[in-house]
């Protein structure tokens, strides 16, 4: 019987990485529940923010989506498990005033290939990036060429005009780290990927107006 994810808190695990200097703090929980019936044991870790004015919000998994919708993602994968084990960490890989970027991976027992969810988020509205808030001139044209060299050389099949024709106006798989843009890709029409692809940042050119990219 599964357990209800954001109103069963465990307890506070402790900080995640260094104090930054930010109107928010970051903070690590962790649970154990059972899904899927009881087939399925998931030990999942994700942050909470926490802001200056003492509210909190989780950022769990891709943010704001209900946990509802990673029941199905796993369900889909347990299918003839009696009992799978499934683990969700996280890592915070920037964080500021105005940007904060989260890479969650999961991986789950009897399934060889890494999962990857992202969110970057705008800490003072929590509104969720897209590409094109963040980016200017023919970024899409600089990823194209990324993308279709890593799936021709690692055999990954992606509809690349359907991801280019989504990607730049609607927030996407995405992470930014201080010397990358990162795509997760491999799921097409999915929230979550199995290939972590890097696109240096010195190849983008930055929007103006939009937060301040890592240096």
């Amino acid at each position: 019987m599964r357990k209800g994810i954001y109103f069963m808190m465990m307890g506070l695990i402790g900080m995640v990485g260094c104090q930054r200097n930010t109107s928010y703090t970051i903070i690590n929980r962790t649970e154990n529940f059972s899904s899927i019936n009881g087939k399925c044991h998931v030990e999942y870790n994700y942050p909470l923010l926490l802001q200056g004015k003492g509210d909190t919000v989780s950022l769990a998994l891709t943010g704001i989506r209900g946990i509802e919708e990673f029941e199905r993602f796993i369900q889909r994968f347990s299918e003839g498990d009696s009992a799978l084990s499934v683990h969700v960490n996280y890592e915070v890989l920037t964080e500021d005033d105005t940007l904060i970027s989260i890479e969650y991976l999961t991986k789950m027992e009897g399934h060889a290939l890494n999962i990857y969810h992202s969110v970057t988020i705008d800490p003072r509205n929590m509104k969720r990036y897209s590409l094109n808030d963040l980016f200017t001139g023919d970024f899409m044209g600089v990823i194209r060429e990324h993308v279709q060299n890593y799936t021709q050389q690692n055999r990954v099949d992606m509809d690349f005009i359907t991801f280019e024709q989504e990607a730049a106006s609607a927030p996407k798989n995405f992470t930014i780290t201080p010397e990358y843009l990162q795509l997760y890709i491999g799921a097409e029409g999915e929230f979550h990927g199995y290939h972590r692809l890097k696109i240096p940042l010195k190849e983008l050119s930055l929007k103006q107006g939009s937060p301040n990219l890592p240096k």
